[in-house]
């Protein structure tokens, strides 16, 4: 029951995605009237208990992004001191990776296909040593600093988020199991265009005005979901759901 509601808010966000995190919502007009309207009349649909459940299913999308996808600097320092605790390295932030060179594991045409349905139209800038997982971006070579997988402090990471939480959640859990480091990640995201930067997700501010039309107290409401009073699960929210989540391909 609880998998099929998961599923079924996952679909719903993935709609919401589809119609306003694309090209022709730029950051100029999303705050438009008429852009406003149309996004309030598709969570009109649902009910207070379906938005909630589409509510939970956010929230553990931002987290995967925050915790897996696109740390900050303060969690990458936190992950490097707990896997090398007595390391003198002090890392560098705010380095910024580009693509990487020619890959040294070439891509099957399967896998360019796969980029391809996903957007990507350059599938080689993406690929990396087939040695370099999450483990490895932890540890600081001649060729690899750990800092530079950090995507900033905690203003500027906030705002980072805020972009990625556009992609739909086929995207996130893509980026999860297949691009460990920063720059695969920045890769991937650099082929949807310019209208992808600094141009934040819409769908919690559209909750927002949807829920006080309905007279709902929206702190409350918020609060009930963040604790699990109310939504797809009771208990521990983002854990339990982020198990669920993680094997929902």
């Amino acid at each position: 029951m609880e998998r099929r509601a998961l599923r079924r808010a996952i679909y719903r966000l993935w709609l919401y995605d589809a119609a306003f995190h694309n090209h022709g919502v730029t950051r100029f007009v999303r705050m438009n009237p008429q852009q406003i309207r149309e996004r309030t009349l598709l969570l009109h649909n649902w009910n207070n208990q379906d938005l909630a459940d589409m509510a939970n299913a956010h929230a553990v999308i931002r987290e995967v992004l925050k915790s897996n996808i696109c740390p900050s600097n303060g969690a990458i320092e936190r992950k490097f001191r707990k896997r090398f605790p007595n390391s003198a390295h002090q890392l560098m932030f705010n380095v910024h990776l580009s693509c990487r060179p020619a890959p040294s594991t070439p891509l099957s045409l399967g896998q360019r296909n796969n980029f391809m349905d996903r957007g990507v139209e350059d599938p080689t800038c993406l690929s990396h040593p087939a040695n370099f997982d999450r483990d490895t971006k932890f540890r600081p070579t001649s060729q690899h600093e750990p800092g530079a997988e950090g995507w900033g402090d905690d203003i500027n990471h906030y705002y980072v988020i805020e972009d990625m939480l556009k992609l739909n959640p086929q995207q996130v859990l893509w980026l999860k199991d297949n691009a460990p480091s920063k720059g695969e990640v920045e890769s991937f995201v650099k082929q949807f265009g310019e209208w992808f930067d600094n141009n934040g997700e819409t769908f919690e501010q559209t909750l927002d005005v949807v829920l006080a039309q309905r007279g709902v107290d929206v702190g409350g409401f918020r609060d009930g979901v963040q604790s699990g009073e109310q939504g797809i699960t009771v208990g521990n929210v983002v854990a339990k759901l982020f198990r669920n989540l993680t094997v929902m391909k």
